[in-house]
């Protein structure tokens, strides 16, 4: 079977694999590759990369797929990876120090985390067992790494990464789902001022705009249908804390690449 990888997170490196404790081979052109030991395959695989460097994996079985490519990932974006999970996890802290104390205390009230946690959880077997998979070989890559072959930016930061669990490769994404749920805020005020007349509701949080583009339906509400309930009195102290949290978040965000709003940047000249 084949796996062209999407995500990301991936990048450079080719491999060969056979059974436990058995070989793996890395090429950085199609017609070069060279051996390397890897516990825990089953069976021969191969990893190899097209002229744009998207790498294909080819095993005989899932596990083995799904462990290449675990490897194959930890091997081009370690620090990413890492990075995306403390993110998630608020342990920026840890190696970035007080600055990001902040950044962590929001994402561990979100409870990102225990979130992943529970859907592997409740994942079905075969599910978990390729989560698993992965994760033996993003962590078997891990194993390998020593001071001279550690990223350098874990050299920088003076630590070594933790080992990579199933609930990580779920934890991730809640990265993505953060800097997509860019409006509630937004449905707070909208809320807060729901006990407005209409016209002058819809003149300070307007909820459709020239620019919308409809593929089903009509943008025009009914007569019949009901204005929004009367909604908690907004104030000013509330109105600081969204103010705050959106620039905790866009901090995060940055940090991570993940910050679209703005971009690209006004080209003057």
């Amino acid at each position: 079977m084949k796996l062209q990888t999407k995500l990301c997170l991936i990048a450079a490196c080719v491999l060969c694999s056979i059974a436990t404790n058995l070989p793996i081979a890395y090429a950085q052109q199609p017609a070069q590759s060279s051996p390397i030991q890897v516990a825990g395959l089953q069976d021969r695989v191969t990893v190899r990369r097209d002229e744009r460097g998207i790498p294909y994996n080819e095993a005989k079985n899932d596990h083995d797929l799904y462990f290449a490519q675990g490897y194959v990932t930890a091997s081009d974006r370690l620090w990413q990876m890492d990075i995306f999970r403390r993110n998630a996890r608020g342990q920026l802290a840890e190696i970035l120090g007080n600055a990001v104390v902040e950044e962590d205390k929001r994402h561990r009230t979100f409870g990102f985390a225990q979130e992943a946690e529970a859907e592997v959880a409740q994942a079905s077997p075969h599910t978990r067992a390729l989560l698993e998979a992965y994760a033996k070989g993003v962590n078997a890559y891990i194993t390998s790494l020593d001071v001279k072959s550690l990223p350098p930016e874990f050299l920088i930061l003076q630590y070594r990464p933790q080992a990579w669990t199933p609930a990580d490769s779920l934890l991730v994404v809640k990265n993505f789902f953060e800097a997509l749920s860019s409006t509630w805020r937004f449905d707070v005020m909208r809320a807060a001022l729901g006990d407005l007349p209409a016209a002058r509701r819809a003149g300070l949080m307007p909820e459709t705009s020239v620019l919308d583009v409809l593929v089903v339906g009509k943008d025009t509400k009914t007569a019949s249908a009901r204005p929004p309930a009367p909604g908690p009195s907004i104030s000013a102290d509330l109105v600081q804390e969204l103010v705050k949290d959106q620039e905790t978040e866009t901090r995060a965000l940055r940090r991570i690449g993940l910050y679209a709003e703005g971009w690209p940047p006004a080209i003057t000249g």
